[in-house]
């Protein structure tokens, strides 16, 4: 995961890699984790006292 992780910052910041295919199949692998469920952008934190249910986001 770190290595998508890594290719797809990269990428990021230099946006010329976006060409390239590995970076093309990283983007593609981490969206198929999505859908599959595999992957979250962000999950649910235990209630605090109140019971209010608040969220980690994945940045």
């Amino acid at each position: 995961m770190q290595k998508l992780r890594k290719i797809i910052e990269n990428a990021w910041e230099h946006r010329e890699l976006l060409e390239v295919i590995e970076v093309r199949d990283a983007v593609r692998e981490v969206i198929a984790l999505l859908d599959a469920g595999k992957l979250r952008v962000a999950e649910p934190l235990p209630s605090g006292e109140d019971g209010a249910l608040s969220w980690q986001v994945h940045e």
